[in-house]
């Protein structure tokens, strides 16, 4: 009588789920980062997109003075200084406070 052995072992098989189970948990971890920096540059796009909207409000207004606004999540707020060439800085905020970006550009005196 032959005596084959066919399949797996128990250590063979406990083996392969490791290595699966390994690579599963770098492939969700991946996932996550991939999902964070998702949610990063969302914010920073919108961030790019009130900034430039409101420069170009404040462009329009013949005599802006300085203030702050909501824009849903994000907080924006806009200073005016100089006489002669006036510098105007707009600064954009996330819900937590935290300056995502920040503008400043000098308009001429005829502004």
């Amino acid at each position: 009588m032959q005596n084959r052995f066919r399949g797996f072992t128990l250590i063979e098989t406990v083996i392969a789920s490791g290595i699966l189970v390994f690579a599963a948990a770098a492939i969700a971890s991946l996932f996550v980062a991939s999902l964070k920096t998702h949610l990063v540059n969302r914010d920073r796009s919108t961030a790019a997109i009130l900034l430039s909207d409101k420069l170009e409000q404040l462009k329009a207004i013949s005599l802006p003075t300085d203030g702050s606004d909501d824009a849903g999540d994000f907080k924006r707020t806009w200073h005016i200084e100089g006489v002669q060439s006036k510098t105007l800085t707009v600064v954009v905020y996330d819900r937590a406070g935290n300056e995502l970006m920040r503008c400043s550009t000098v308009v001429s005196s005829s502004w």
